[in-house]
């Protein structure tokens, strides 16, 4: 992951940003590439393959991925946030695409 992705990933992947953490200080502490704010949903990206996504203030999705690949650091979304954000449901085999899926 280190050539494939924003150095961020490290963060994620550790544990240092968790399910659950104010998304306004997660923006403060490791300034995204891009912040997309649509109405309870933020959603942010670092580029090169990592992105996390908020409801209502509160962290509940952070991954990384490639067109081979996806590594979900968290993930606590609801169903109804799932079919919102990805358009499909939790229970959906290809929710994150047809790629492998690692966690």
């Amino acid at each position: 992951m280190d050539h494939e992705c924003h150095p961020v990933w490290r963060e994620y992947n550790f544990g240092r940003i968790q399910a659950g953490d104010d998304v306004e200080e997660v923006i403060a502490r490791t300034n995204p590439k891009s912040v997309d704010r649509k109405g309870h949903r933020v959603e942010l990206y670092y580029g090169k393959g990592v992105a996390a996504v908020a409801y209502d203030g509160k962290l509940v999705l952070a991954y990384a991925g490639s067109c081979c690949w996806a590594r979900v650091f968290f993930d606590e979304m609801t169903d109804a946030q799932s079919v919102d954000y990805l358009g499909r449901r939790l229970s959906d085999p290809e929710r994150f695409g047809i790629v492998p899926v690692y966690r």
